[in-house]
């Protein structure tokens, strides 16, 4: 009996650091699509009801891009940097954690084998929106629980509206889910240059503020200049997602975050001290 007690206790203390060295993963699903695009709407037909049933646990975004013909509305040039860094060339084209993905086999069960994965980074976010304002305020941080060898990785935090309509165009889509319409903390994300060590914590207080007045662009041509306009419709139904990827060429994801929307000031400032020490 003693011999067992004392190997039950070995794999409990086992047990206990690699949990403390891992967390399950935030998956990451981007797509690249367009209201112009006739075969975008069977993708994104297929993609919305799996992605509504954990949309609280993963972190999805949709890039409008700039073609077939004049391309969605919502194009934007932050956008376009992702298509240009994963080379994307045709739409719909879809990335489950940075893996070029076929929209048409993927189903609820990947989800959730990429929700059951351990990743060795853990992210926490949280967001306020005030519509008059215009202003969403964000926090965040990212602490590595392992070591991320690579000598630099991207951490970008996005903007998405749940739905918008006003950008339909030709290819019979009415309504368009989790619609990108800014990055931070630049137009590429956050570069950090160095390895990751266990421990490592980045933390990140943003306030952004959407300039001007809505306006529905001709085509992608006509793009949305943030500086002085916005393409958002409604204010109440905006989305913050993180992720931090490898800067490196397998562009792997470590982990996504899914923000939490704070309904108060006192819900934003929850923890805030111990998240920045």
């Amino acid at each position: 009996m003693k011999n067992t007690l004392t190997l039950l206790g070995a794999l409990f203390i086992c047990a206990s650091l690699y949990a403390q060295n891992t967390v399950k993963r935030t998956p990451v699903y981007e797509v690249f699509t367009s209201s112009t695009c006739p075969p975008c709407k069977p993708a994104n037909d297929h993609l919305y009801p799996l992605f509504e049933a954990r949309k609280d646990q993963i972190a999805v975004v949709k890039y409008q891009v700039s073609w077939p013909g004049t391309g969605d509305p919502y194009y934007t040039a932050s956008g376009n940097n992702r298509r240009n860094y994963y080379n994307v060339n045709s739409a719909p084209d879809f990335y489950d954690n940075s893996i070029k993905t076929s929209y048409s086999s993927f189903s609820t069960d990947n989800i959730d084998e990429d929700l059951n994965e351990d990743v060795g980074m853990r992210m926490d976010l949280r967001f306020m929106v005030d519509a008059a304002s215009k202003t969403v305020s964000i926090r965040a941080r990212v602490e590595a629980l392992q070591e991320y060898s690579a000598g630099a990785h991207r951490l970008m935090i996005l903007i998405n509206e749940n739905v918008t309509e006003n950008n339909k165009k030709t290819n019979g889509e009415t309504q368009f889910h989790d619609v990108f319409k800014k990055m931070l903390p630049t137009s590429t994300g956050d570069f950090v240059i160095g390895a990751l060590a266990p421990g490592d914590t980045l933390v990140y207080e943003l306030d952004y503020t959407f300039n001007g007045d809505y306006r529905l662009p001709n085509n992608a041509g006509d793009p949305i200049d943030d500086e002085t306009e916005h393409s958002v419709e409604d204010f109440n139904n905006l989305q913050v997602i993180m992720f931090m990827q490898s800067a490196e060429s397998d562009k792997s994801i470590y982990q996504g975050a899914h923000g939490e929307l704070s309904k108060s000031e006192e819900d934003f400032n929850r923890g805030w001290n111990s998240w920045a020490t």
